[in-house]
């Protein structure tokens, strides 16, 4: 059918010498200059893309099925909005440290655009580059150590275990917007902490919500300049990027 083959004939031509990618690397290029306000913040989080092919692949835990099943690891880049900027793909997956130290962060650090100058940076030592919000799969102290000294790249994350619960009376009632401008409110109390070992570890903000149930759950933060409000309201909005993939996955 000669439709066909002009079809695949397109492909092979859009695919051919890493034509793709350089195209989806202008795409992502032209989202963060069209959208400054959007790229200070960046949701990076890994998902399998399963593979139903007849190569052998290796297989990755699938959380969503709760198997071990052939695919291969997609790292996502989303701004503040969740929306897609580009994406990391590896056959085996090395971690999300491993892929945000050598794929991820050189890239954003050439991509993002109104970043602060090197002066900015020296005259106030709170301010940051920008942020990456991540779940607790990045959680390390080492690397948020790194990630300040080396960049002055903020993190946001979830505290893996955290210690004693704070008492109750420490919380106050905070008016919280999200990104998208909703407004709710939330029990917020914070404290710094010291997270980590004596080499690799520093000094955070560490921030709890205080739920209807009364659990408490713990961000820690490298976000010196911003209230403890805008925090939180950036480490609860990473259902922004959750909600792309629910879609990307429902379309498939």
């Amino acid at each position: 059918m000669p439709e066909v083959r002009c079809l695949r004939e397109k492909l092979e031509i859009l695919s051919a010498d890493g034509a793709a990618e350089r195209w989806g690397e202008l795409l992502s290029k032209k989202w963060l200059k069209d959208n400054p306000d959007l790229s200070g913040v960046l949701y990076v989080d890994g998902h399998v893309r399963l593979y139903g092919g007849n190569e052998n692949m290796p297989k990755q835990y699938v959380s969503r099925e709760r198997l071990c099943l052939k695919g291969v690891m997609d790292f996502w880049v989303n701004d503040k909005l969740g929306q897609p900027l580009f994406v990391v793909r590896n056959d085996v997956n090395p971690g999300m440290l491993e892929v945000l130290r050598k794929e991820i962060i050189p890239r954003l650090l050439k991509e993002v655009p109104n970043q602060p100058s090197e002066e900015m940076l020296s005259e106030n030592q709170l301010l940051h580059r920008f942020i990456i919000v991540f779940d607790r799969e990045g959680y390390s102290p080492g690397f948020f150590k790194e990630m300040w000294d080396k960049y002055r790249i903020a993190c946001i994350t979830y505290r893996k275990y955290p210690k004693e619960d704070w008492s109750e009376t420490e919380f106050e009632e905070t008016k919280v917007t999200l990104a998208n401008g909703e407004e709710t409110s939330m029990l917020l109390a914070e404290r710094g902490s010291f997270i980590g070992d004596k080499k690799d570890g520093l000094w955070v903000r560490e921030i709890r919500k205080l739920t209807e149930s009364k659990h408490q759950t713990s961000i820690v933060s490298t976000v010196f300049a911003l209230p403890n409000m805008i925090i939180a309201s950036l480490m609860f909005a990473r259902w922004c990027q959750e909600n792309f993939f629910n879609y990307i996955w429902s379309r498939k």
